[in-house]
């Protein structure tokens, strides 16, 4: 048998622990110079963005509403292209109720129909939300996309220049879908009426 002793004396562990830096890099802030170019940037481009603009006025007659009487020469198609220009200005919820109200009202005078005046209320009321990307929507004057909403001041300048502009041009209120369409020489009472009031809409706002 061997025997034997192993000294523990002269053996020892060495653990070595690699150093460790932890550097931290400053934090820097713009200078006030360097934030003011940046607004300055930033109001600038917000400038030279180019607002929504109103085409000019255009209407389709009664759109997918015959003109007329089809027998006879009974016509409200002027109460139609009064009833666009409030439809192409567009505006509020409160200002479409009351234009579709004159709509009614216009078509009962001029065909003497209170169930006529009704169909086409009930059309309009139906059919000429602003949320449908038709050519009679309620503000279809401006780019889709537009809802209610009150004409700023810049809005409704712009809306009665292009008004009077279409006015100028065609006496009395004009009719006829595209293509065909003719200068009115007697339009209903009510058609008047009720485009005097898209002219004065904004100023009573």
């Amino acid at each position: 048998m061997v025997t034997g002793s192993v000294d523990f004396r002269h053996c020892h562990l060495a653990i070595s622990r690699p150093s460790m830096t932890l550097r931290v890099s400053p934090i820097t802030f713009p200078s006030p110079a360097a934030l003011a170019l940046c607004a300055a940037l930033a109001l600038a481009g917000c400038a030279t963005t180019k607002a929504p603009s109103l085409a000019d006025f255009a209407s389709d007659g009664c759109s997918m509403f015959p003109d007329g009487a089809l027998v006879g020469k009974v016509d409200w198609c002027n109460c139609c292209v009064a009833h666009d220009l409030a439809y192409w200005r567009g505006g509020t919820a409160e200002e479409r109720l009351q234009a579709d109200r004159d709509l009614s009202n216009c078509v009962r005078a001029a065909a003497g129909s209170q169930v006529l005046a009704t169909t086409m209320l009930a059309g309009v009321r139906s059919g000429g939300v602003p949320y449908f990307p038709t050519s009679y929507r309620w503000g279809y004057g401006w780019p889709y996309g537009r809802t209610y909403a009150p004409l700023s001041g810049q809005e409704e300048a712009q809306a009665a220049r292009l008004r009077e502009k279409y006015m100028s041009e065609r006496p009395g209120l004009a009719c006829g879908k595209p293509g065909t369409i003719v200068a009115a020489t007697n339009p209903p009472a009510g058609a008047n009426a009720v485009a005097s009031a898209v002219g004065g809409a904004g100023k009573a706002q």
